[in-house]
């Protein structure tokens, strides 16, 4: 009789399982490597609201950012030197350098999550799921940047912001594969993103004694444009249509 119920036990037991996500061990993520647990963590418990639920039901918690590749809206690369690299690819790079960060990634007007970090967008930052379907996205306009920043920081939490390079290329050719950067790290002690604001021409100003600004000055169509950045002061300041005597 002991033996006809240990089976039942064990397969009870490893239904138990499988209802909750698989963590594996990983290293500290001061060595770069995907802290999965800390995001499992985050994105579930009953604090999670309704439609970020929705989300987590898509999330692959055996994916390091949470991503289910099989799911429309994300693939990866081919792998192969000077291959094209899908933005997964590009998130998964940037994951492995900061594991804690919500990652915002520049796409055209737009700065997108996906995985983890969009079910954290929708969470803290009252943002809406992109879809019901497919990976979990989430994302804001580039006018709505900082104030999506402004409310993660403002809960303790820490993002990096990706950029697009501008590439030209010919009317009627194939777009050359898209080419990002690490434009900024947003933490609650510095939550200005100054390459935004410069983006949108704005003026940011903060308290405290002016440092001297760092120059630069860039030759366009219309004239010079001078860019003063004062560091300290997370200021950025953008003057345009200057002469050459001017600039």
């Amino acid at each position: 009789a002991d033996a006809a119920r240990k089976p039942r036990a064990s397969s009870s037991s490893a239904r138990r399982q499988r209802a909750v996500p698989a963590v594996e061990e990983t290293e500290s993520f001061d060595d770069g490597v995907y802290d999965r647990e800390f995001w499992i963590s985050q994105v579930t418990g009953p604090s999670v609201k309704q439609s970020a639920r929705l989300m987590v039901q898509r999330v692959d918690f055996s994916d390091p950012i949470g991503v289910d590749t099989s799911l429309r809206g994300a693939s990866k690369g081919s792998g192969k030197s000077g291959g094209r690299k899908t933005l997964y690819d590009y998130a998964l790079e940037v994951k492995a350098q900061h594991p804690r960060k919500v990652l915002l990634i520049r796409v055209g007007e737009f700065y997108e999550a996906i995985g983890y970090d969009a079910v954290m967008l929708v969470m803290h930052a009252g943002l809406n799921p992109m879809g019901l379907t497919g990976v979990p996205r989430a994302g804001c306009p580039l006018v709505k940047v900082q104030e999506t920043l402004d409310r993660l920081t403002s809960r303790g939490f820490s993002a990096v912001v990706c950029e697009e390079v501008p590439v030209m290329h010919r009317y009627g050719t194939r777009a050359p594969p898209k080419e990002r950067y690490v434009a900024a790290i947003i933490t609650p002690a510095s939550p200005q993103y100054v390459v935004g604001a410069a983006d949108n021409g704005d003026d940011v100003e903060f308290d405290g004694a002016a440092p001297p600004p760092v120059i630069g000055v860039a030759s366009t169509a219309v004239g010079y444009t001078l860019i003063a950045v004062e560091p300290d002061l997370r200021r950025v300041t953008v003057t345009e249509g200057l002469t050459s005597e001017s600039a």
